[in-house]
């Protein structure tokens, strides 16, 4: 799991660059890190939805969206990149939102420990230990 200066400088550096930004598409590449806690497809759930917040919650990391919120425990080898045009991905990635200025946010990880969930905002109850 990420040490808690690390995700502290995660919310401290990603949050002022996404938060107001749409998020205007998604690529599932390895949906076993995925879980979804609504019913739908993920890409076409989160298309359109606005980041308003990122915060820390214990081992968490929470992105306030609009309608759910994304909820992500990077365990052991889970990773985050947000990367402008043209720039390469992440290796092992398992998703990717492609956001309204042509950046992307890419979540990878090469052990498939991490977790990451979309539910109703402000619903966790179905979201262990948070």
């Amino acid at each position: 799991m990420p040490e808690l200066p690390d995700l502290v400088v995660l919310v401290r550096r990603l949050g002022p660059k996404l938060e107001s930004g749409a998020i205007v598409g998604a690529r599932v590449r390895e949906p076993i890190d995925l879980r979804l806690l609504v019913e739908g497809d993920f890409g076409g759930l989160v298309a359109g939805q606005r980041i308003l917040e990122l915060e820390r919650h214990g081992p968490f990391l929470r992105f306030g969206l609009e309608r759910y919120d994304l909820v992500m425990h990077l365990m052991l080898a889970g990773r985050l990149r947000l990367a402008f045009p043209g720039e390469k991905g992440l290796p092992h990635e398992a998703f990717a939102l492609d956001l309204e200025d042509g950046r992307t946010l890419s979540y990878g990880d090469e052990k498939n420990m991490g977790k990451v969930y979309l539910c109703p905002r402000g619903d966790f109850s179905s979201i262990p230990g948070y």
